[in-house]
């Protein structure tokens, strides 16, 4: 199986890298870092990843917005919602909106590894 393509959008520099260290050590290859909600579907636009690690709050769109905006335009697309705002709001509005999971920071690599087989499982 080739590499996932992931884009993860964190507007915190240490998350973004913490993730994708995170993420090489399961078959995953980041291939597009956002910083702001507003980059992010346009990225996603041009880079076509396999999953997006979403934060909720970023400058601009913030992440839930975000969500509905991909959801609604891509249909199919694998989103996993991470927050260290872990809410019981946050979390069911992600899942209303169609999330296909949540990671609260900081990240472990326990759950990054259930949302990437979650991924493989829904590919077959």
């Amino acid at each position: 199986m080739d590499k996932i393509k992931v884009l993860v959008a964190d507007d915190v520099k240490l998350m973004r890298s913490l993730l994708r260290s995170s993420l090489a050590s399961f078959e995953c290859e980041v291939i597009a870092e956002v910083e702001s909600g507003d980059k992010v579907a346009d990225e996603v636009r041009q880079y076509h990843p396999d999953i997006v690690f979403l934060d909720i709050n970023m400058p601009g769109k913030n992440g839930l917005d975000v969500l509905q905006e991909l959801k609604d335009e891509f249909k199919d697309m694998f989103v996993a919602m991470v927050s260290g705002h872990n809410s019981f709001n946050n979390i069911r509005r992600s899942i209303e909106l169609g999330a296909d999971g949540f990671v609260s920071k900081p990240y472990t690599a326990v759950k990054i590894r259930e949302l990437i087989d979650k991924f493989k499982a829904g590919e077959q």
